[in-house]
């Protein structure tokens, strides 16, 4: 699952997901678009946000593969 994905399916905003995740919504923004990676601070707060759904780890795996 990736991180449009999951705010879609919970009808959240961009706003809605950076105030559950302690995110600033900019950045949330630059995640989904992929203009941005987030750091493992920010990976770890997406992961605990989505219960998991979004792993720490798939953030690297993605980050791996655009090389």
């Amino acid at each position: 699952m990736t991180l449009g994905e999951f705010i879609k399916a919970r009808h959240l905003t961009h706003d809605d997901f950076a105030r559950l995740s302690g995110l600033d919504r900019v950045a949330v923004t630059r995640y989904l678009s992929g203009t941005r990676t987030p750091d493992r601070e920010a990976a770890v707060k997406i992961e605990r946000a989505t219960d998991g759904a979004i792993t720490v780890e798939s953030w690297s795996r993605r980050k791996r593969r655009a090389a």
